[in-house]
């Protein structure tokens, strides 16, 4: 049974592109489009190892189905297998004994017809002697006897000659009679033997069988499994390109940590009222650890998206000054707003920024409009509320 290769081989590698925060002195046009490609580049590579990783996990998740029913299969061909092995002991033994009474009534049976050839041996040596004596022979026993004692004497000798011939006749016919029996138990024994080989070849040839079907099953089981691994091995590359890439947005939110504790407020990261909502849309993936769908591995996401059509509006959440507004790798084009009192917040994967660093900007004010650019599968806002540089979560604020 020859199994298709059930699996994909990733034919992406995951290279995490590094690329810098320019100052606005170096972001003309040319290189903000050629920052914009990288990230795309990278978020392409991303979304098809993620899409590729899916993919292969299902087929595993078909190869473990496989597995087992053919562990299965496996393990009834076993039983089979000792099932037969167990009746051809007894089949070989009945063999061996059907054998050996064949052996024993030959043996007697050539007994038998040496005995009946003696005694016809006989037989015909006193039919000889009768045939030279002739019918006269009686006679001469009376007339040549020389005394009444004689002839009597003789004639008994006679008769026990007679009767003598008389039984060994009849012991020949029964000699005859039990070689004839003797005979048909041989044949039965020798049609007994053919049957009991019969059997036995039937036997040998089914374990032989199984032992094949086993040993090809064996093989196809064996290269599941060596495809099983290879599918594995490759999410695992996946995965660790993906690690890669949280680690990256990692870096990034600790290197706004430090854009804002550097150039931003201290305090208690109190405001004084509730935010303005940053952009139309609802929030699609909220704050804190989750668990990535395909990987299994865990990430902290440090702010909540809020979903949107690319290009409407995003709004100031409070009245405050530009801290940053650069190109990040995960983040894309990104927005930092210091509001006082250690309390800053951040809009990431803008298609456009409307602010510059140092600027001023009211609560409400449009400083950019929604996009997917950085490590964005879709349209939406990503959005972060830090106090003291450190995420927080944003819905307090928000409600």
């Amino acid at each position: 049974m020859r199994l298709p290769r059930p699996f994909l081989a990733l034919t992406v590698a995951l290279a995490l592109l590094s690329v810098g925060a320019p100052s606005l002195a170096q972001s003309s046009a040319d290189r903000l489009d050629e920052i914009e490609d990288q990230i795309a580049e990278k978020r392409a590579r991303i979304d098809a190892a993620e899409d590729q990783a899916a993919s292969i996990l299902d087929q595993i998740a078909d190869s473990d189905a496989r597995l087992r029913r053919l562990n299965a299969t496996l393990g009834e061909l076993q039983s089979l297998l000792a099932e037969a092995q167990g009746r051809l002991a007894p089949v070989q033994a009945a063999f061996a004994s059907a054998v050996a009474r064949h052996r024993a009534l030959v043996a007697e049976l050539k007994r038998t017809e040496k005995e009946l050839a003696a005694k016809i041996e006989v037989l015909g040596e006193r039919a000889a002697n009768a045939y030279r004596f002739g019918p006269g022979s009686y006679f001469d026993i009376v007339f040549t006897s020389s005394s009444f004692g004689d002839l009597i004497a003789r004639q008994e000798l006679a008769s026990r000659v007679l009767l003598f011939d008389s039984a060994l006749v009849d012991e020949i016919e029964a000699t005859k009679a039990r070689l004839n029996e003797q005979r048909i138990a041989a044949r039965a024994a020798r049609d007994e033997i053919k049957a009991r080989r019969d059997e036995l070849k039937d036997e040998v040839a089914g374990i032989a069988k199984l032992v094949e079907e086993q040993a090809a099953l064996q093989a196809v089981l064996e290269q599941e499994i060596a495809l099983r691994e290879d599918a594995l091995d490759d999410v695992e590359s996946a995965k660790a390109a993906y690690e890669a890439a949280v680690a990256d947005l990692q870096a990034e939110s600790d290197r706004i940590r430090g854009i804002v504790q550097g150039g931003g407020s201290s305090g208690s990261g109190s405001s004084g009222g509730t935010f303005y909502w940053p952009t139309a849309g609802s929030i699609t993936s909220g704050y804190g650890w989750r668990t990535h769908p395909i990987f299994g591995t865990q990430r902290f996401h440090s702010g909540v998206d809020m979903g949107g059509a690319c290009g409407q509006p995003i709004f100031a959440a409070d009245s405050g000054r530009v801290l940053a507004n650069y190109w990040s790798d995960g983040y894309g084009l990104f927005t930092i707003l210091d509001h006082g009192n250690g309390l800053s917040t951040a809009y990431a994967h803008q298609s456009s920024a409307n602010v510059s660093s140092g600027q001023s900007v009211s609560r409400g004010q449009a400083i950019g409009a929604v996009g997917t650019t950085g490590w964005s599968t879709g349209c939406h806002l990503h959005f972060e509320v830090r106090v003291n540089g450190s995420p927080v979560d944003p819905v307090p604020y928000l409600t």
